[in-house]
C-alpha cells in the first residue's frame, strides 16, 4: 500500500520518505503506519515537510498534526540531494512519546545535514 524509509539515529528516528499509493489514500493506511512506528520505538520521530503554502502542503501538515506531530517554529533549509541541485525551504515536524521531550533543533538540523545530506553544517 505504500512505503516508509527511516534513518535510525541515537536521539531520534528520521522519516526520509513516506508515501501511500494514491488510489489507497484516505483509507487510514498512513495513520496506521505511523501508529505502528510510534509503538515500535519510543524515540522522537522527525520529518521534513514543505512549507504549508498551498492546499496540498497544508493538507500534508494537517495529516501529520492529526498523527501527533508538532510543527517546529524554526526556519529550516533542506540541502540538495545531488551536486548542483537547489536547496528547499522546509519545516521540521516532530512526534514525541509521552515524555514530550523534543530533541534540540540544532541537533536535528546538524544530524540531518551531516548524515543524510553529507554536508558539514556551517550554522
Amino acid at each position: 500500500v505504500g512505503f516508509i524509509t527511516l534513518w535510525d539515529f541515537e536521539r531520534f528516528i528520521y522519516v526520509e520518505h513516506f508515501a501511500i499509493l494514491s488510489e489507497l489514500r484516505c483509507r487510514h493506511y498512513g495513520a496506521r503506519a505511523l501508529e505502528a512506528l510510534h509503538r515500535s520505538d519510543r524515540r522522537p520521530i522527525v520529518l521534513e515537510v514543505e512549507l504549508p503554502t498551498d492546499d496540498l502542503t497544508r493538507r500534508r501538515v494537517a495529516f501529520y498534526k492529526r498523527a501527533g506531530f508538532s510543527l517546529l517554529p524554526y526556519d529550516y533549509t533542506q540541502p540538495p540531494y545531488r551536486h548542483g541541485g537547489a536547496s528547499l525551504p522546509m519545516k521540521i515536524m516532530v512526534w514525541t512519546p509521552e515524555s514530550g521531550v523534543i530533541p534540540d533543533f540544532g541537533l536535528i538540523r546538524s544530524t540531518l545535514h551531516r548524515e543524510v545530506y553529507g554536508i558539514i553544517d556551517a550554522q
